[in-house]
């Protein structure tokens, strides 16, 4: 994985360390970033964040009911194997 992961870079051309003209004063173009994959800048990082709703907690009860009922022992056993 190491090896095709330096001919990636080197095939898309961004082995090479940046110049200080291609920084022009910006931190975030250091020279590490020459290796990122996702430019950062450009990148909404919260667009896909995932915000929890009431209503995920919906099926964790009704798994719990599950679990504590009359057939708990065969839940159990379905939600091992599934």
């Amino acid at each position: 994985m190491a090896v095709m992961y330096i001919a990636w870079l080197i095939v898309k051309g961004t082995l090479a360390w940046p110049s200080p003209a291609d920084v022009s004063g910006n931190p975030l173009r250091s020279a590490g970033a020459a290796f990122d994959i996702v430019d950062i800048l450009t990148v909404d990082l919260y667009e896909d964040e995932y915000v929890e709703v009431s209503e995920d907690g919906v099926e964790d009860r009704v798994r719990e009911q599950r679990l504590n009922g009359s057939f708990g022992s065969l839940w159990r056993l379905f939600y091992y194997i599934a």
